[in-house]
């Protein structure tokens, strides 16, 4: 022990224990000398996460287009790291903001946010018609009947489609 007085001898019970990593540590501290009674300290060693100072932790937004799948961001770090997500699934049109939060058992939890967009698609007229309404008259109301995929919407008013 460094600074012990003269003829005082120390013995070190768990100190040699590998103290590296975060983390609480016992270690037993015996004091003895030929004249005195022993002394005794039971101490800890307490090693705490540090801030990560490090750049290769990388969480950027991103744009999808709308395809019916769900779409998600991810997060690039070193293998050591462990990645979770909040709010990161997106399928319909439309943002949200993501976070990320990178563990490591050496340093506190690094949070980032990143925005996830799903953009409108284009959509062909292919599977979208409207066919013209050709009827003799029979004295009852007739409309115009739209062929849409499944999930479309379409309203009408007078001047024609006005939301699909």
């Amino acid at each position: 022990m460094a600074n012990a007085p003269e003829g005082w001898t120390v013995t070190y019970f768990g100190n040699e224990q590998e103290m590296v990593l975060p983390g609480e540590y016992d270690v037993t501290v015996l004091l003895t000398h030929d004249s005195y009674n022993s002394l005794r300290f039971d101490v800890k060693v307490i090693i705490t996460k540090a801030n990560y100072v490090g750049n290769d932790l990388i969480f950027e937004s991103e744009e999808f287009t709308y395809d019916g799948n769900e779409h998600s961001l991810v997060a690039k770090a070193p293998e050591e790291w462990e990645i979770t997500y909040e709010y990161n699934n997106k399928t319909y049109p439309g943002t949200v903001e993501v976070r990320a939060i990178f563990s490591h058992e050496c340093y506190n939890d690094v949070e980032m946010y990143a925005t996830l967009t799903v953009n409108k698609a284009e959509y062909t007229k292919n599977n979208l018609y409207v066919d013209d309404v050709v009827v003799e008259y029979d004295g009852l109301e007739h409309q115009v009947e739209v062929n849409v995929p499944s999930g479309w919407i379409v309203s009408f008013s007078e001047e024609g489609i006005t939301e699909v």
